[in-house]
């Protein structure tokens, strides 16, 4: 073909050569951006990482750096004299500083005999804290009416029983547990062992008695939830007792045996009301009583798995932190301090109260932690070590060399949370302590103050990881 034909084919056809490079055009546009998308995918922009997961991984590098005994201490709440084995502690002492480096605890208790004035309760408490290694619960009794520690020593606010408020509806109750969180924070406290999710139905039994909110399950079932919030909103971490339920019981279980005499079906409609509340109300821990539940277990709800792990954990939902009630009582006087502890670990609790032998039960729960760990094999990690346990029998023929079998996959709970960070001394940089505000004009400032949400999630994380020995 010539020049001069083609050009005339060209005008005579201009629409067709038009098209033809609009597409070859568009082509050369697909290819390119097909390319660079290649090109992305094959070098991804790395996903920015979630608050929680940087907290995971420094809580994890916290609990690495422990030994086994530490570990296990992080699983005990005590009274100071537990640690001395002296007399009433009302003030650090050289003698208390190295028996808590020498035994980390996870937490301590204060009873009224630790409280002589206002000036001397907050610098114990600033002490007890500066002595610990990591972030530590101070805890208190602190209901009102007759289970009132503050109000009875250093003359915070006085308030009565939790049921002769039941009138005053859930704004009551929620204004309550804010006027005493916002007390015991005052003299540096972050946990109170309350509010009481008991319902006082047995009016012959004082076990209980005017320490429930309510004597109807629905009603104390919303009082509960309110006074949740109430303490939530003075930043301390609160705890639902006495878990199924102590309301119905004849005797108490700090005397004796204590028997719940219902079904399983019979606590849901009823006592279980006022602990489903609580939970969706997003309590932090709950206090499992040692109560017998004939229909469900013969041993005593602190230390029955069944109740524990299968109803409150699996069941309820419950992702917190389990706490037994004090081991210290009668109706588990069958058991040394070692059995109690082993038991009540592989029952599921989180952490135990009131160990009075701290010696003998890190021993009892290391002996524990090694023996699973033979019997599982020492080069298996800790997930294989953790379904080897489950797979073989929970009891031996002395309660003392029961395994320890916890669930591994039992996951954090975050959705109830405010994005907060702390620091503790000696502790990875994302705890940042947050000093308390000055709360009342004669009481003193208490001591620096760990955010509720920042310690409860601290608390969660060394009770999973500090039950799943790593040896």
């Amino acid at each position: 073909m010539k020049r001069n034909d083609f050009w005339i084919t060209a005008k005579q056809n201009w629409r067709a050569a038009v098209y033809l490079l609009v597409l070859t055009v568009l082509a050369a546009v697909l290819v390119i951006v097909c390319v660079r998308r290649g090109q992305e995918a094959a070098q991804p922009t790395p996903t920015p990482r979630t608050s929680a997961e940087v907290r995971k991984d420094a809580a994890q590098t916290l609990v690495d750096g422990m030994t086994t005994q530490e570990k296990i201490c992080q699983l005990l709440i005590v009274h100071p004299e537990a640690l001395t084995g002296g007399g009433t502690v009302t003030g650090m002492t050289d003698e208390l500083a190295a028996a808590l480096r020498a035994y980390p605890v996870g937490g301590v208790l204060l009873s009224a005999q630790n409280m002589a004035s206002g000036e001397q309760l907050a610098a114990l408490t600033g002490a007890l804290a500066d002595g610990c290694k990591t972030a530590t619960l101070i805890s208190v009794d602190e209901e009102g009416g007759r289970v009132a520690r503050l109000m009875n020593t250093v003359g915070t606010t006085k308030l009565g029983s939790m049921y002769s408020y039941r009138a005053q509806g859930t704004q009551g109750a929620h204004d309550n547990a804010q006027t005493i969180a916002r007390d015991i924070a005052a003299y540096g406290f972050n946990t109170d062992f309350a509010p009481v999710a008991d319902v006082w139905t047995n009016k012959r039994s004082s076990a209980i008695g005017d320490r429930a909110y309510s004597d109807d399950y629905d009603e104390a079932a919303e009082l509960v939830a309110a006074a949740v919030k109430g303490f939530h909103d003075r930043g301390v971490i609160c705890c639902l007792k006495h878990f199924p339920g102590h309301g119905s019981t004849k005797t108490d279980s700090h005397d004796g045996a204590a028997t719940v005499d219902k079904t399983l079906p019979q606590l849901r409609q009823e006592d279980l009301k006022p602990f489903v509340s609580g939970i969706a109300a997003g309590a932090d821990m709950v206090m499992v009583g040692h109560l017998t539940v004939p229909t469900m277990d013969d041993a005593p709800a602190s230390v029955s798995h069944k109740i524990v792990t299968n109803l409150l954990r699996y069941d309820l939902g419950f992702r917190g932190v389990i706490v037994t009630d004090g081991l210290q009582m009668q109706a588990l006087a069958q058991y040394t301090d070692g059995e109690k502890a082993v038991l009540a670990l592989a029952a599921g609790n989180d952490m135990l109260l009131e160990i009075s032998d701290v010696p003998g039960a890190v021993a009892a729960v290391e002996e524990g932690a090694r023996r699973r760990h033979a019997h599982a094999g020492g080069a298996r990690s800790e997930r294989a070590a953790c379904a080897a346990a489950q797979a073989r029998t929970r009891h031996r023929a002395a309660a003392g060399e029961r395994l320890i079998s916890h669930d591994i996959l039992r996951k954090l709970c975050y959705s109830h949370w405010d994005v907060m960070t702390v620091r503790v001394r000696d502790a990875p940089s994302f705890f940042l302590q947050k000093r308390s505000e000055q709360r009342g004009s004669s009481r003193g400032q208490g001591p620096p103050r760990i955010p509720r949400a920042a310690l409860i999630f601290l608390l969660q994380w060394k009770t999973r990881r500090c039950r799943h020995f790593r040896l």
